[in-house]
């Protein structure tokens, strides 16, 4: 990476909050996220999307903390406007809405 300084920005990992830190590069450095979570913790996890065959794509996120719940607001920057459904692993529901491009 230092062979090409022009591509890469080279940062020093904070000791703490590094949430925070995370945060302030994306928007000092005008990076979008593919999904926006308003309110992250340490133990909420996102995978990237799979693409299925019909272009669909499915976006798995995990809260990995066994003893306490995470609630927070989601929403997508890109992909086209669509229907998007939430399934909840935990109580079996499903919730569908359609949506547009974000910003």
């Amino acid at each position: 990476m230092k062979a090409y300084p022009h591509r890469f920005i080279l940062l020093k990992k904070p000791e703490n909050d590094f949430l925070g830190w995370y945060r302030s590069v994306q928007e000092r450095y005008r990076i979008l996220p593919y999904l926006r979570i308003e309110n992250p913790g340490p133990f909420l996890m996102q995978t990237q999307g799979i693409s299925a065959d019909d272009g669909s794509e499915y976006i798995f996120i995990v809260n990995s903390y066994l003893h306490d719940s995470h609630e927070t607001r989601m929403s997508l920057y890109r992909g086209s406007p669509g229907q998007q459904e939430l399934f909840s692993l935990g109580s079996g529901n499903r919730h569908s809405h359609e949506s547009n491009t974000g910003p």
